[in-house]
């Protein structure tokens, strides 16, 4: 999306509501209709769902999308779940290490096509897996449908949570904070081989020619602070 987002005039956001990603993307999609750059804008990600799924981080990275973007969109389609009762239901584990897309709500969206007024579909799903204490709960899914257009290939928009944000940001403070930590052993700095301080060097000029005169191994008490390449004149 980044590519064709850079042909548009700075500013340019894709964010497109519930009724157009219905109406307008997922009817074109469905009857063959999208130009080249519609394709472009919203892809086709069939790894979301079932046993082969990919989590959500790594369907970000292998999008191409960035920490930074805000969210990222795709086709998919649904995988039904075989159930004796015959009840329509949907696959949503991710995978085989316990992740799964926890539902967390159905909205209906009122869509027209072509003069006809029809019913879509807005669900929002919650990435779910104890097993990474790191990411659970840090993505939300977002996925429009209507069975007037398609049974099973829906759009999803998929984006890191407020809470994932959070999290993000206090593992960079956690990870900025330990860059300054010294930790104890045989090179560890401590007030005894701590270097010594700038103001133990003199002012050059007089200050300077007076300490040599009454201290002449000054310089050579202090050759490894002043550096090996120091040279002075006076």
């Amino acid at each position: 999306m980044q590519d064709i987002l850079s042909r548009f005039s700075p500013g340019f956001r894709f964010d497109p509501t519930g009724e157009q990603l219905i109406s307008y993307y997922l009817a074109r999609k469905v009857h063959g209709r999208l130009t080249p750059e519609e394709t472009d804008m919203i892809k086709v990600c069939n790894i979301l769902y079932g046993e082969g799924a990919r989590p959500p981080w790594e369907i970000f990275k292998l999008a191409g999308h960035k920490g930074g973007d805000d969210a990222l969109y795709f086709f998919t389609t649904l995988i039904k779940k075989t159930r004796k009762s015959g009840a329509r239901r949907m696959s949503r584990t991710v995978g085989t290490d316990g992740g799964t897309w926890h539902g967390d709500g159905v909205e209906e969206v009122t869509c027209r096509l072509d003069n006809r007024e029809f019913k879509g579909t807005k669900r929002r799903f919650r990435y779910q897996n104890k097993q990474r204490p790191d990411q659970h709960g840090c993505w939300t899914l977002l996925e429009y449908g209507s069975e007037s257009i398609s049974e099973n290939v829906v759009i999803c928009k998929l984006k890191i949570s407020e809470h994932g944000l959070k999290e993000s940001r206090k593992r960079k403070r956690m990870d900025y904070s330990s860059e300054g930590v010294c930790l104890a052993g045989d090179n560890a700095v401590t007030p005894e081989n701590a270097a010594p301080a700038v103001s133990a060097i003199p002012a050059m000029g007089h200050s300077m020619r007076d300490t040599l005169e009454n201290d002449p191994n000054w310089f050579e008490n202090h050759q490894g602070l002043m550096g090996t390449n120091f040279s002075m004149e006076y």
